[in-house]
């Protein structure tokens, strides 16, 4: 999976911690390029273990930017671990609100979650747009729009490796992933003939511009009308899979 880093004078966000077993060597990674810069922030665009595995060891290797009554409040303990930012969807599958067992640490939980279309952050001089995209790979997509950098993190709604991951069990669906992919093309500015300009950050694989990922968002419209129209046939699921 891919991780991205934004690094400037507040300090280092992080997009995704990729896997448990990543966060070592991510950590050593953004130290090698933060120049002693800590960590402050960690966006999660979604749930899934490979993307925040690593979120108890990198936002605990960070620092809150806080201070006064807020500093208070969270305690010596809380003001020396990154705010972890998300859907409030990707809590509730972290957390596990319904009583059951938490399938992740609570330190490794969002700390900073909202519920509406959009979410705006302002950091290191860069304002950033967090978009969530309902019912497309998950019900806790959101893509992370650099707007002055002019680069987006998709998370898995875009994957170079593969077709499309939908996680039905958490509210995926496949027309959700053609919303999100239409809306990133709509965010992406090309710099000719809809390549380079937007440098998109697909959550596998490697970095992309427009062209590319409609490409992308093509080739999943055709292969869910194909399968619908199959179904509209009454073929089997063994039918459509040959």
């Amino acid at each position: 999976g891919n991780a991205l880093v934004q690094i400037g004078a507040q300090g280092v966000l992080v997009v995704d911690t990729m896997r448990e077993e990543d966060a070592d060597q991510l950590l050593a990674a953004i130290k090698k390029v933060a120049g002693g810069k800590p960590i402050r922030f960690v966006v999660n665009t979604h749930a899934h273990a490979d993307h925040t595995g690593g979120n108890l060891k990198i936002a605990q290797a960070g620092s809150q930017l806080v201070a006064g009554n807020f500093s208070r409040e969270l305690g010596e303990a809380g003001a020396k671990s990154a705010f972890i930012v998300a859907h409030e969807q990707v809590l509730k599958t972290m957390s596990a609100p319904t009583g059951g067992r938490a399938p992740t640490p609570f330190g490794a939980w969002p700390t900073d979650t909202f519920f509406q279309a959009e979410k705006d952050m302002h950091f290191n001089g860069e304002g950033i747009q967090l978009v969530y995209e309902p019912a497309a790979h998950t019900d806790g997509d959101i893509l992370v729009f650099f707007r002055s950098s002019d680069v987006i993190a998709t998370g898995d709604v875009f994957n170079t490796n593969s077709y499309p991951v939908i996680d039905l069990a958490h509210g995926g669906h496949i027309n959700g992933v053609i919303e999100a992919l239409n809306r990133i093309i709509d965010l992406a500015i090309s710099e000719q003939f809809t390549e380079g300009g937007t440098r998109i950050v697909p959550g596998h694989g490697r970095i992309c511009d427009e062209f590319e990922l409609v490409e992308y968002r093509d080739m999943v419209t055709i292969v869910r009308d194909r399968v619908q129209a199959m179904i509209r046939k009454g073929m089997t699921l063994d039918a459509v899979r040959t």
